[in-house]
């Protein structure tokens, strides 16, 4: 736990996560249909670009042994946006974020790109890169939610390069940002690709300024940045140390 950096490991192991149905959960949304609805069209009213997507709720999860299984229900973004709102509906997103190592010779480095303006949460600070909400498009027959799948998706869509440069994903942790209550499944993403390559290809709305860090000058990046960084960023780096 580091509440002073705002983040908190809630859990390692071999993590999966699995949709599920929510009886408290979709009933506060029921009894908050029209006023969820009212507030989505007044949002639309001011930014024509909203899209309604689904997002993943954080339920709870299991360590059996070092199984991770966290248990998550869909709900609708203008859900999400009604909460932000002030309607108190329970709902806590889980997201995926990746920490991009890349080895050049003897070295490795760690890619960082700095929040777009136009973002609302945390614009301006620097982030590793990619990271994303789980919406639903890789979930298999069983329920579980492939979401290495969506975490590959995120890496192409903010480098601009193509999934063959990944040699592997391999999950660090379950993560909680204390300070937006936000989760997220955090992962490692060997990448096999020149650096140089990742700036030409580096094509993102979200994201702006990408710049690689040594590894061994991880840590003093860190304390530099800290105050302009978003909490799960601090925790993965230090995830990163931990695993070696």
């Amino acid at each position: 736990m580091n509440l002073i950096d705002g983040y908190e490991v809630i859990a390692r192991g071999k993590i999966s996560v699995l949709s599920v149905s929510d009886s408290p959960l979709e009933n506060r949304i029921l009894e908050n249909q029209a006023r969820i609805e009212k507030i989505w069209q007044d949002a639309l009213k001011e930014n024509r670009k909203l899209f309604n997507d689904k997002l993943l709720s954080f339920l709870g999860f299991k360590d059996d042994g070092g199984n991770i299984r966290v248990n998550g229900s869909f709900v609708e973004y203008k859900d999400f946006l009604a909460q932000k709102s002030g309607l108190g509906l329970g709902i806590k997103p889980i997201g995926v974020s990746g920490v991009v190592v890349v080895r050049e010779q003897d070295e490795e480095y760690v890619l960082f790109a700095r929040r777009s303006k136009n973002v609302t949460l945390y614009s301006g600070f620097l982030e590793l890169v990619p990271s994303g909400g789980i919406d639903g498009k890789y979930i298999r027959p069983n329920g579980e939610v492939d979401y290495k799948a969506q975490l590959l998706t995120e890496f192409c869509e903010e480098t601009g390069l193509p999934e063959s440069c990944v040699k592997e994903i391999s999950e660090l942790c379950l993560m909680l940002d204390s300070k937006d209550n936000v989760y997220d499944v955090c992962c490692r993403i060997d990448a096999e690709a020149q650096r140089e390559v990742f700036m030409e290809g580096f094509r993102s709305k979200e994201y702006e300024s990408p710049v690689f860090v040594k590894m061994r000058e991880l840590r003093a990046f860190i304390e530099k940045n800290r105050d302009l960084m978003v909490p799960t960023s601090v925790g993965i780096v230090e995830e990163l140390f931990r695993t070696g």
